[in-house]
């Protein structure tokens, strides 16, 4: 049994919310048994999904467009 970890970034978690959307995003960072958090971006998106709301997750994302 392996230990999953992710390195997470703005980048990163663009893609897959462009790719799969905010449901997306929820899995892809909570299916890792660790994550670290390259930046603020990052962290932000962490905090959100554990506090489980899509709406705020979807607009956040939506929001922050760079």
């Amino acid at each position: 049994m392996g230990f999953n970890k992710r390195y997470l970034n703005e980048s990163t978690l663009r893609q897959v919310f462009k790719a799969r959307g905010a449901e997306g995003v929820i899995i892809y960072v909570t299916k890792a048994d660790a994550v670290m958090c390259d930046d603020e971006f990052a962290s932000n998106v962490v905090d959100l999904v554990e506090s489980n709301n899509k709406e705020d997750l979807n607009n956040f994302f939506n929001n922050e467009q760079s």
